[in-house]
């Protein structure tokens, strides 16, 4: 028996009525086939709707052992290899059992936002530049679209202000199942060969596409169409785009990041960009002083060696990377035992030691037998981390 696909014929139906057919039981939960359902399945790069199920007691086909009233979740909704649409709920329904469905509508209303969105955008991207949409996934935080051209941020700009045009003129959406004749003559985007009655959503002077998912009787309800991002994918680019109640609520966090910045930087919310610019330029000028002084640091702790010390252990707690590695260099080439350099504080540090002649990594394995390391390397040279005392490590070197 094949399930009455409710959304088809009114995407705003929120709740129904329905008989359990078949209720198993699988790792998801239980799957569940209702005679009629207004719950979409995963499907065309859309996830499914959500919701419950519930079954009074007049409804249960007398099944003994249950509550008064069952109120299940239904946390997914797949069509199967039979094409049966199944509903994957958290408690049991009985088969032959009466139940009243009813569907989250706040995220029903916010996938039809995006989906009308999204065919507005690719309707006009492929007129205006001849690519197809070859990619789409709705998922609950986004939209993402895959195109098999580049498209530069000028021409996304442009195709937006398009797109929300479409949206301020408010027009009607249409959905029919045009005849096999009709369809012969018609022309619409698809991304595959489809069988059996195609559904065709038009939004007039925009897109004429092949779609199985719920979408907006109007164009005026989808608030708003807003590209956040674009991307090179593969020999296109991809696309991610928020409409309606998404787009506003990624507006509002935006404005809240520049207006926390501006305060933080005492500049008014206009003026952040420039801002923020002038202080990586200031950032990049301290860190080259830095640079220039920790630089004379360690030629000044490499000067004060004497070329007759045999090894050295030195304790510094800021020290970058390439610094520590110099500064190992220069007391190599002036002491001929173990030279290490430890970089960090409270027992924790970065390490590197070297030596001249002999094996560097034996030096490493007294160190293990005293504290917690981490690290290896050649004989020349060996580094990693180590968590030990002073007392400790001045001890593998003595």
């Amino acid at each position: 028996m094949t399930t009455y696909q409710l959304y088809d014929d009114d995407a705003y139906q929120t709740e129904f009525e329905a008989e359990v057919i078949t209720c198993n039981k699988t790792e998801l939960g239980y799957e569940v086939v209702l005679s009629r359902t207004a719950f979409f399945p995963e499907e065309g790069g859309q996830h499914s709707d959500t919701g419950t199920l519930r079954m009074d007691r007049s409804e249960r086909n007398g099944a003994d052992g249950l509550p008064d009233q069952i109120e299940s979740k239904v946390k997914d909704v797949q069509i199967d290899a039979q094409k049966q649409i199944c509903h994957i709920c958290s408690m049991e329904l009985p088969a032959g059992s009466k139940v009243i469905g009813k569907i989250n509508w706040e995220k029903r209303f916010s996938d039809m936002q995006q989906h009308s969105g999204e065919h507005i955008v690719s309707g006009l991207v492929f007129s205006i530049y001849g690519f197809h949409n070859v990619g789409f996934h709705l998922s609950e935080k986004e939209v993402t679209m895959d195109f098999d051209g580049i498209l530069t941020w000028d021409d996304i700009h442009s195709i937006e202000a398009k797109a929300n045009r479409a949206v301020y003129e408010d027009f009607s959406v249409l959905t029919q199942y045009p005849s096999a004749e009709e369809l012969e003559k018609l022309s619409y985007r698809s991304k595959k060969e489809l069988e059996g009655p195609i559904r065709i959503v038009t939004f007039p002077g925009y897109d004429v596409c092949a779609c199985c998912a719920p979408h907006v009787h109007r164009t005026g309800e989808i608030g708003i169409i807003k590209i956040v991002h674009l991307m090179k994918y593969k020999s296109g680019v991809r696309v991610h785009l928020l409409c309606g109640e998404r787009a506003c609520a990624d507006y509002q966090n935006k404005l809240d990041s520049v207006l926390n910045i501006s305060v933080l930087l005492s500049a008014k919310p206009e003026e952040v960009y420039p801002a923020v610019q002038k202080l990586l330029e200031d950032n990049q000028k301290c860190k080259a002083i830095a640079a220039e002084m920790e630089q004379l640091k360690i030629l000044k702790i490499a000067e004060n060696i004497s070329e007759s010390t045999h090894g050295i252990c030195i304790f510094e707690k800021n020290l970058a990377n390439a610094s520590q590695r110099e500064l190992v260099n220069l007391l190599t080439a002036k002491c001929a035992g173990y030279c290490g350099v430890f970089v960090g504080e409270e027992d924790e540090y970065r390490y590197i030691i070297a030596i001249r002649s002999g094996d560097a990594r034996e030096m490493n394995r007294k160190l293990k037998e005293l504290c917690q390391v981490r690290g290896g390397g050649s004989e020349q040279m060996v580094q990693g981390t180590i968590i030990g005392t002073r007392e400790q490590i001045q001890k593998a070197f003595e």
